[in-house]
């Protein structure tokens, strides 16, 4: 099993999306997976990337905005860990190598993030803007509070824990805006932050950016909804949890079939309603319990 896996979501950017499948292979550290996730691109996104053969795998979806895509990539995922490569976006060779290292040294982490290089399209040569420098700095362990205040990374800087990215349930696809700042918000709030505190990707700025139209009324408050949400199926959970038989516990570790049988069973015997329980069982996967449980 790859210990990375690199979600590259994409729509009608082909030759963008050639560099950052590029700056990928190029990385030092091997292993990992990349999926690129194809948000209903209308050119010849598909073609190109097949055209990398296994080193690629190429997953199609109707358009259904960034956030969607990045769930799907991370639906077929396999690794250890989730990095987020916008298809704009470049990485410099030595980022998961250093990632993985502070995840190792750090083993507790839900997310490891880097300093980015800013730099107009075409002018990715240029190394004299530096995201630190030019917005706000970096912050390590329990930085919630500061996250909040103001948000010190690119997307494609994170480097993010499967653990927590099931736990959290992934990006909140009701967002047209702002979804991966609230989704960094919200692991701030679950678990240790750490950063590298050296420039590692390059953002490249054209006409299709879209961070600099972020509403942060409304990152807060989804915000607010995703962690009372969390909040009030933890509690029911753990109640239910109470009630149901040992197998349940160790749901988690079980086949999908099995596990499907299991959640049934629990509506038929608990009186739970049945699209509730799909809900759950679409949502959170073999982890329902396990998961949801831990925290």
């Amino acid at each position: 099993m790859s210990t990375v896996s690199v979600i590259i979501p994409t729509y009608n950017n082909v030759d963008m999306v050639v560099n950052a499948i590029d700056s990928v292979l190029a990385q030092t550290y091997k292993e990992f997976e990349i999926i690129v996730v194809d948000d209903g691109s209308t050119d010849n996104t598909k073609e190109v990337v097949q055209s990398y053969g296994d080193s690629v795998k190429y997953v199609y979806q109707e358009n259904s905005h960034i956030s969607a895509a990045r769930n799907r990539g991370f639906s077929v995922s396999k690794g250890k860990y989730i990095a987020q490569l916008d298809a704009d976006d470049l990485w410099l060779p030595e980022k998961l190598e250093k990632q993985i290292a502070m995840f190792e040294k750090y083993p507790k982490a839900g997310m490891v993030y880097c300093d980015s290089y800013i730099c107009d399209y075409g002018e990715e040569h240029r190394r004299d803007q530096i995201f630190s420098k030019l917005y706000v700095p970096q912050a390590n362990g329990h930085v919630f509070e500061y996250f909040f205040k103001t948000n010190p990374m690119c997307t494609s800087s994170a480097l993010i824990s499967r653990d927590i990215w099931e736990q959290l349930g992934g990006l909140d696809t009701n967002m047209r805006g702002g979804q991966d700042t609230e989704f960094f918000m919200r692991i701030s709030y679950y678990s240790p932050v750490y950063a590298c505190h050296q420039p590692l990707m390059i953002y490249r700025r054209h006409g299709k950016n879209t961070s600099s139209t972020i509403s942060y009324a409304n990152v807060y408050n989804a915000l607010k909804k995703n962690i009372k949400q969390r909040h009030s199926l933890v509690k029911n959970l753990k109640k239910a949890n109470q009630k149901l038989p040992l197998y349940v516990v160790v749901f988690s570790k079980m086949p999908p079939l099995i596990q499907y049988g299991i959640v049934l069973s629990w509506r038929l015997k608990y009186g739970t309603s049945q699209t509730h329980t799909l809900k759950l069982i679409n949502r959170y996967g073999r982890k329902l319990v396990g998961a949801w449980c831990g925290k």
